[in-house]
C-alpha cells in the first residue's frame, strides 16, 4: 500500500494491483489505458479528450474545432440514445448513413416512428414520404407538387398563379390566373382534351347526370339517366326548359 498527504508523481508506465483512492486531483499527462487492453484508453491532449475502445474513437471533444464528435474515427459504429424503459429514442446507422427516431432500423435518411410535431417551419428538400397523418395548424407551402405515393402520374402541381390536378397522367382540372389568348384567366376541366367526361350528380338515383359531357363525341347532356348520353345532339336536355 502507498499512502501520503502530498503529491505522488510517477514518470513512465505505472500499474497498480489494487484500488487507488484519491481525495484530491489526479493529473494525467497522456493516456489512461485499460490494463491488458492497450487499444482501449482515455486520451488527454491540450484542450482535447478522446475516449477510445478497441482502437475506435467513441467520443471526442476538441476545443479547437468546437465539436463533440461521436464515432470520430468514421467506423461502422452506431449511436443510440435509450429511454428508461429500454426502448431506443434515437439511433444512427453508420453503415447506411441513416437516422431513426423511435426505431433502430431506419429505412430512409430519416425515419420517424411515432408522431411528429413542431411550432416552426418544416422544410423538406427532395421527396418526402409520411407513413401516417400530417396535422398542420398553419400553412403548408409546396414549391411544385403533391404526389400520390407509388403513383407518380397522379398529383397536384403548382406553377406561378396556376394549379393543376393530374390523375393517371391526364390533366383533369386546371385553374389559371393571367396568361394570354385562350389560356387567360380560366378554370378548365379536361385541359388535356382527353377522352374524359365531366359529370355533376344529383341526389336522385333516377337522374344521376344533372350535367354530363361526352368528350369523345363533343356533346353535353342535362338531366340524363345512368350511362352514356343518348341521342346525337350537341346539347340534349331531358326535362323541361324555362
Amino acid at each position: 500500500a502507498i499512502s501520503g498527504s502530498s503529491t505522488l508523481k510517477v514518470v513512465g508506465n505505472t500499474e497498480l494491483k489494487s484500488d487507488l483512492a484519491v481525495s484530491g486531483t489526479v493529473t494525467v499527462a497522456g493516456d489512461i489505458v485499460h490494463a491488458g487492453d492497450d487499444d482501449t484508453y482515455l486520451r488527454f491532449e491540450p484542450n482535447l479528450v478522446n475516449l477510445v475502445a478497441g482502437g475506435q474513437s467513441a467520443i471526442k471533444l476538441e476545443l479547437s474545432t468546437g465539436k463533440i464528435q461521436l464515432n470520430n474515427g468514421n467506423d461502422n459504429l452506431d449511436v443510440q440514445l435509450m429511454a428508461d424503459d429500454g426502448e431506443v429514442i434515437l439511433h444512427t446507422d453508420a453503415g447506411t448513413n441513416r437516422v431513426g427516431i423511435g426505431t433502430d432500423a431506419p429505412s430512409d435518411t430519416l425515419t420517424v416512428v411515432g408522431g411528429l410535431s413542431g411550432s416552426g417551419a418544416l422544410q423538406a428538400v427532395g421527396a418526402t414520404i409520411l407513413g401516417n397523418t400530417l396535422n398542420v395548424s398553419g400553412t403548408v407551402s409546396v414549391a411544385q407538387k403533391i404526389e400520390h405515393a407509388g403513383d407518380t402520374d397522379t398529383y397536384i402541381e403548382f406553377t406561378p398563379d396556376s394549379m393543376a390536378v393530374n390523375v393517371g397522367g391526364e390533366e383533369m382540372f386546371l385553374a389559371l390566373e393571367g396568361a394570354g389568348g385562350d389560356q387567360a384567366d380560366k378554370v378548365a376541366i379536361n385541359n388535356d382534351a382527353a377522352d374524359v367526361d365531366f359529370q355533376v350528380k344529383g341526389t336522385s338515383a333516377l337522374v344521376p347526370n344533372l350535367i354530363r359531357t361526352d368528350a369523345a363525341n363533343n356533346r353535353v347532356g342535362i338531366g340524363h339517366g345512368a350511362g352514356n348520353l343518348s341521342g346525337s345532339a350537341t346539347l340534349s336536355v331531358i326535362g323541361s326548359i324555362s
